[in-house]
């Protein structure tokens, strides 16, 4: 049986990078289009509203914007949930994190995914006002996009990383 890979872009376009998650997945529906056993959604959900979302695939990659200042803009960091039993359910719904969700979506008895990868933008900003990338961001978004392109189509088995 083929696979079932979601491919989530989180942000909010409102908030100039803080949608990057969202830009990168609609530029890569536009350049690859979906294939096969690949769905590719845009999300500003955040928290336990991401559980619907996941419920169901095999395979997620949450693509987001992070602000670590150990990278300049534009580069990627990749992280794979290797476990979720040890997770900590957030004081609120709104504050959940991946980990607490796939215990939680585990307990309820989902079809929770096998494997969590989250592609982390580095942005320059989050709380800036802004119906557009930063120029920097937006120089980087094709290699971003083509980064995610080769991430999707890699063979990835749980806890590589």
């Amino acid at each position: 049986m083929r696979q079932k890979t979601l491919i989530l872009g989180l942000g909010n376009t409102l908030l100039r990078d803080d949608g990057i998650g969202i830009y990168v997945v609609r530029a890569y529906k536009n350049k690859f289009g979906e294939k096969d056993g690949v769905k590719i959604l845009e999300s500003n959900l955040a928290g336990l509203q991401l559980l619907d979302c996941i419920i169901g695939y095999d395979r997620v990659i949450l693509v987001d914007a992070i602000i670590t200042g150990s990278k300049k803009p534009g580069s990627v960091h990749r992280f794979v949930l290797k476990n979720s039993k040890d997770a900590i359910l957030g004081c609120s719904p709104h504050l959940t994190g991946v980990p607490s969700i796939m215990r939680l979506g585990k307990a309820c008895g989902f079809a929770m995914p096998s494997v969590v990868e989250i592609f982390a933008v580095e942005v320059q900003t989050l709380y800036e006002f802004g119906e557009a990338l930063t120029p920097a961001l937006k120089r980087a978004l094709p290699k971003i996009v083509e980064k995610l392109h080769r991430e999707i189509n890699k063979n990835v088995e749980v806890g590589n990383e």
